[in-house]
């Protein structure tokens, strides 16, 4: 009775926040007040712009996106996605191609990635002249902080037992975990530092851009009465739990061989940067090779920020594929 009246609640709440926007609540005093934070910012008109800009790349080295879905016994719902292939991918050779996986942030989908920045045009650019390419997968993770909850959606158990599946199955792909990546936005980043180093035998690289990987949610958070990822079943969010599934927690002797990429900046007004550092520091105690770039103040948690930095993201980890 608690988890449907909770999910009602949840539902009534995340309506309200998405289609109301985040005024007034891009302060950095409360970095993590609004669970669209990844959506609404104030330079999306600016982004649409660069999206729909004429591509930089010849049509004819240009790939394409492709919609997907998969009938989920584990989320027992239609589950959509989408796919990048890159030019020149073609059913009928022998070559395989190693994959990433990206994830959206607060208040996205399976489209949200390619609508809200040029990614298409990066990824076409990066790989024009590649001999060796890559396919792009964007999955829709709902609210779920790409983790399984006994309140909400199981998703890392999705992703593992069909998502990848479905994709190795449906593509030409090298299903080998040294040609698997996984990466993500805000909470997506989150998700894809969860996602990999609780499975080393499935993913052996990690992108996280702006991660939201909290050391502790601000206890006037939105996110706090929105979502049910961490949630105990007596309240929405749990501290307890959120600290026992902290990706940190999960570095052992089989994490050793990821490779992790990360992008924060000093201007964020949604996390702050000293816990994507001390998270990175944790990688490193532990001699995990990761490398880490900080970016000045003048950037935020927003898709100007990520559109500058993006393709020099992408291009890591096709050049890790590449080694």
């Amino acid at each position: 009775m608690m988890k449907n009246k909770v999910k009602i609640i949840v539902g009534i709440l995340s309506l309200g926040l998405i289609f109301g926007g985040c005024k007034n609540e891009n302060s950095k005093e409360n970095p993590s007040s609004d669970p669209t934070i990844a959506y609404s910012n104030k330079n999306s008109n600016k982004s649409n712009e660069e999206k729909n800009k004429k591509s930089d790349v010849d049509k004819k080295d240009q790939g394409k996106v492709v919609d997907g879905s998969i009938n989920s016994e584990i989320l027992k719902q239609n589950w959509k996605y989408k796919v990048y292939l890159p030019n020149g991918y073609d059913e009928k050779s022998d070559e395989k191609y190693p994959v990433l996986y990206m994830l959206h942030g607060f208040g996205g989908n399976s489209s949200s990635i390619l609508e809200k920045s040029n990614t298409k045009d990066m990824l076409d650019k990066i790989m024009k002249d590649k001999e060796n390419k890559m396919i792009v997968v964007f999955a829709d993770g709902f609210s779920s902080f790409f983790v399984d909850s006994d309140y909400d959606k199981k998703m890392e158990s999705a992703i593992k037992e069909e998502l990848i599946k479905e994709i190795d199955g449906k593509y030409k792909t090298d299903a080998n975990k040294t040609k698997r990546a996984i990466g993500g936005f805000s909470v997506g980043g989150y998700g894809a530092a969860s996602l990999s180093l609780r499975n080393p035998d499935l993913f052996s690289k990690a992108l996280l851009i702006s991660p939201t990987l909290w050391d502790k949610l601000d206890e006037d958070s939105l996110i706090r009465r929105n979502y049910m990822a961490f949630s105990d079943g007596k309240q929405m969010w749990s501290d307890e739990i959120y600290k026992e599934k902290f990706p940190s927690n999960f570095i052992n002797e089989n994490t050793k061989d990821i490779n992790f990429y990360i992008r924060a900046s000093e201007g964020d007004s949604k996390i702050n940067i000293e816990d994507v550092e001390k998270f990175n520091k944790d990688l490193e105690k532990s001699e995990i090779n990761t490398q880490f770039k900080k970016d000045g103040k003048e950037f935020d948690h927003d898709w100007d920020y990520w559109n500058k930095i993006t393709e020099e993201s992408y291009m890591w980890v096709l050049e890790k594929f590449n080694k």
